[in-house]
């Protein structure tokens, strides 16, 4: 069964920009372009598979407003978002109102910082899309599906408004306040942790509950891996954490469920760095042997009690529980990728002493290397 294709469609009347944006994110979507809000309609009309818009908010003949608020009532399912150069509050507003938008991105958007956004948005889109055969379906998962889908849209949907107006608020020339920044600041911070835990919280219930699972994909272990230590250096530059990674093979193909085995990935990279210490390091290697792929991350941290070892793959549930813990945080990131290493074909095993660090190794099963393996015997 292949994937469904999910197209996403961008809407601007800057052809340069639209052809910029479709060679920046072609790559990794099916990318569709309309100039202008009647040539969007049209193309909404003619293709049914669209998950995703953008569309810029100053157009000629019909504003970005405009065209979301259409396409929200002839097309729901669409998930929408906005790029604009315009700082009009009553504009967001309007956008919130109107168009129901998930999020704002201001002119010039970075590529990375829109692949995000859609990625947002397709998970979004699949978690409203979803199908439940209530005759076979138990009471109990109704009943979860159901308070999973309010949850997703009376929590999310207010902390997209939150961010996407604070974005676009700005202190006149003149006036900046020390004060004022850091309060915007801390109000996007804030409202993006929110967003995250639910985020979170939703993929676990999902994968717990082993439905709705998508079709396997094909995907680059080695690229995903570099990717994700990447954005942990990132996170661990505040604290001057280093980290290597170490793969004896440039490339290595997999087939499973890409976005499962990358959110493992980055809970237990997350963790390797949130529970480091000043000057820390963090080492990933990976490794391929006989259709499994291993993942050791170990970090110069603060460790685990061996009491405690047990408990941290449960969810909710952190070493350092209490009031007077030092970390904040759901406890869900170990559960999440131990259970994500069970559902694909491998294992999660974890070792720690305290104030030494912490190892975790994750293995996932690969089936192309099965074939390889068996073709090769």
């Amino acid at each position: 069964m292949s994937k469904p294709v999910e197209k996403v469609l961008l809407v601007d009347d800057e052809p340069r920009l639209l052809a910029g944006l479709r060679r920046n994110l072609g790559m990794h979507y099916h990318i569709l372009t309309a100039e202008g809000g009647a040539a969007a309609l049209q193309t909404i009309a003619e293709n049914d598979d669209i998950a995703v818009i953008i569309a810029d908010m100053q157009m000629p003949e019909m504003t970005g407003v405009d065209l979301l608020k259409q396409v929200k009532e002839t097309a729901p399912q669409i998930r929408r978002m906005m790029l604009t150069g315009n700082s009009d509050q009553e504009t967001a507003v309007a956008a919130v109102n109107d168009g129901a938008v998930l999020r704002f991105m201001r002119k010039p958007c970075e590529a990375e910082t829109l692949k995000d956004a859609i990625e947002y948005a397709l998970e979004d889109f699949r978690f409203s899309t979803v199908e439940v055969d209530d005759a076979a379906v138990q009471p109990a998962a109704i009943a979860r599906d159901s308070f999973l889908s309010m949850m997703n849209h009376e929590v999310r949907t207010p902390l997209n408004h939150i961010i996407g107006l604070a974005q676009l608020i700005e202190i006149p020339t003149g006036q900046e306040n020390e004060s004022s920044r850091n309060f915007l600041s801390t109000l996007q911070d804030s409202a993006g942790q929110l967003l995250d835990t639910l985020a979170r919280m939703l993929e676990y219930s999902r994968i717990s509950s082993q439905e709705n699972t998508p079709p396997a994909t094909q995907f680059d272990m080695v690229e995903l891996m570099a990717d994700e230590v990447d954005r942990a250096k990132m996170a661990g530059e505040p604290m001057e954490i280093t980290m290597a990674f170490d793969s004896l093979r440039r490339t290595l193909t997999m087939v499973g469920q890409e976005a499962e085995i990358r959110l493992a990935v980055r809970e237990v990279l997350n963790n390797a760095v949130k529970y480091n210490k000043t000057g820390g390091h963090v080492g990933v290697t990976l490794r391929s042997v006989k259709g499994k792929v291993g993942i050791k991350i170990s970090d110069t941290g603060v460790g685990i009690p061996e009491d405690q070892l047990n408990r941290v793959t449960g969810a909710f549930t952190q070493a350092d529980e209490g009031h007077t813990r030092a970390h904040d945080g759901i406890g869900l990131g170990l559960s999440l990728a131990s259970m994500i290493a069970d559902t694909n074909g491998g294992a999660f095993s974890i070792a720690s002493t305290p104030e030494k660090g912490t190892t975790v190794v994750l293995s996932f099963s690969n089936p192309i290397q099965d074939q390889v393996s068996s073709d090769v015997a």
